[in-house]
């Protein structure tokens, strides 16, 4: 990433609980990336049911690169990330 992506140059979708698929959420923070200046603000919002917190909305699959240099470790790895997490307890 060269630049600071913006939240006009990239798709955002609205997601139910990425661990377990409940709809209803919470709001909890609204911040500004003030790390790697990411433009526009980012919501996290905590799941009704299991308490999750996570982004929401999220940039989609396809735009999610647009945040991440080519050398960020992680956003190489692949795999399945909800496996790993649930795995931790």
């Amino acid at each position: 990433m060269s630049q600071p992506a913006s939240h006009n140059s990239v798709a955002w979708e609205t997601t139910a609980c990425p661990l377990c698929g409940e709809t209803r959420s919470t709001p909890i923070l609204r911040a500004s990336d003030l790390l790697y200046r990411v433009l526009g603000e980012f919501s996290l919002v905590r799941c009704d049911a299991c308490r999750h917190v996570f982004l929401n909305p999220r940039p989609t699959r396809e735009c999610i690169g647009n945040f991440y240099s080519a050398d960020y470790g992680p956003f190489r790895g692949g795999g399945d990330c909800k496996l790993r997490i649930v795995g931790r307890t």
